[in-house]
């Protein structure tokens, strides 16, 4: 006797369709403030999830040894390619925005840096008048103390938290810098072999002009 397969593929793709309009209904815009970029964050999450459960589904359908896997891939195949467009789409727009903000965050703390380097030099070479001119070690040793405050206040990175954090979801901006070779001809010569992992090393360090180099910041957007 023949064992016959019902195909509930059509019920699955209606609920994949159904559930997909709350994301194609969501007009993506530039970020302007902290509350949109929350609640962006929260539908990046979502878009994400949903996108695994349509990958699940889809597993669903082609398990039955009589469904045509490579039909049922076809079915399948527009609206995950719609929410792969819409989470492309979204996370460029947290991108840009995160960008922005952590722009200014370090912005503010160079300022804050460069007044405060000031003060201790101020301070540093008041103390090292004195020390000369009243000959005290212990006025000195205090003046060398704030010599390597200032360094580490120099030498310390700025380091800005970039997540935003919502109750559903947090986004994290992460620099991904990276470089194309534009006129190989100018490039120095410790980086002619031409070598990726010297060049990408070079990038970690800091390094963000290579002559010969067209180095970029694409960005990336996590979602935990």
């Amino acid at each position: 006797m023949e064992v016959k397969i019902q195909d509930n593929s059509s019920l699955i793709i209606s609920e994949i369709r159904k559930d997909l309009i709350d994301f194609e209904r969501y007009e993506i815009r530039p970020i302007k403030d902290s509350q949109t970029a929350k609640n962006a964050g929260d539908l990046l999450k979502g878009a994400k999830k949903f996108r695994n459960e349509i990958e699940e589904k889809r597993k669903e359908l082609v398990k039955p040894f009589k469904t045509p896997a490579n039909e049922i891939d076809k079915k399948v195949r527009p609206y995950r390619e719609n929410l792969e467009e819409f989470i492309k789409n979204l996370s460029e727009k947290i991108y840009e925005y995160k960008k922005e903000q952590n722009r200014i965050q370090v912005e503010a703390e160079t300022k804050r840096r460069k007044a405060e380097i000031a003060s201790l030099t101020a301070k540093k070479d008041a103390l090292i008048k004195e020390a000369s001119e009243t000959g005290s070690s212990t006025i000195a040793m205090e003046a060398a103390k704030i010599g390597a405050q200032i360094q580490k206040v120099e030498e310390t990175s700025i380091d800005i938290f970039r997540g935003i954090s919502s109750g559903y979801s947090t986004t994290t901006v992460k620099e991904h810098w990276t470089y194309e070779v534009i006129d190989a001809t100018k490039v120095p010569k410790q980086f002619l072999e031409p070598s990726d992992k010297l060049i990408k090393d070079a990038l970690k360090e800091g390094v963000r002009k290579i002559e010969g180099l067209e180095i970029k910041d694409i960005g990336t957007v996590r979602s935990n």
